[in-house]
């Protein structure tokens, strides 16, 4: 079993492509970093592999099957690793699905990350849009008690100046989104936070 397993492995490392478990992702990233010189890349046709190093998009690849050589592809001789002699490439690969995927819920809280530049936590959001909380405050018709009524509306922040805790001027627009219906006008007051 251990030939068996050996060849196995260096089949499937010679081999790269998208698991069959892993199709209904929307994006897939490839396990290791490195990848064998005149390996085949195999990518379905509802998708396309996007190679990446050092932050930055090096190349795209189409659908179909190809051998990672420098005379097929040329941005491939901008990933070899020098230290290996040219016989491996050093970057991560992902399969970016471009097929319509309907019914995946996007949007909400992503919660509290941490920067990997700054090593702190934040809170990511989303580019272009923000949450308007309004408070109405107004006495109960019977009782008289003072209540509190919070209405929550997104509004689109086409140049992301507004900051939590800001207090903001909206106006109606069309629909920008299934619930963006609001435009930023002006920040009227910075919030404590800036």
């Amino acid at each position: 079993m251990g030939i068996i397993n050996f060849v196995k492995q260096g089949v499937q490392e010679m081999c790269i492509a998208r698991p069959d478990a892993m199709k209904n992702l929307l994006v897939y990233k490839h396990p290791d970093e490195t990848i064998p010189w005149k390996a085949f890349l195999t990518v379905a046709a509802d998708e396309c592999a996007v190679f990446f190093k050092d932050g930055r998009v090096q190349g795209v690849v189409q659908p179909g099957r190809v051998n990672l050589d420098s005379n097929n592809i040329p941005f491939l001789s901008n990933l070899i690793d020098k230290f290996t002699g040219g016989n491996v490439l050093k970057s991560w690969v992902f399969f970016i699905t471009l097929k319509p995927i309907y019914d995946v819920p996007v949007g909400g809280a992503l919660g509290m990350m941490e920067d990997p530049l700054l090593g702190e936590a934040v809170e990511p959001r989303f580019f272009g849009k923000i949450a308007v909380q309004i408070v109405r405050r107004f006495a109960h018709p019977k009782y008289g008690k003072m209540m509190n009524r919070k209405v929550r509306l997104h509004a689109h922040d086409e140049s992301n100046e507004a900051h939590i805790g800001d207090t903001v001027e909206i106006m109606s627009s069309r629909p920008l989104s299934k619930t963006k219906h609001w435009r930023l006008v002006r920040i009227v007051a910075k919030g404590p936070g800036e």
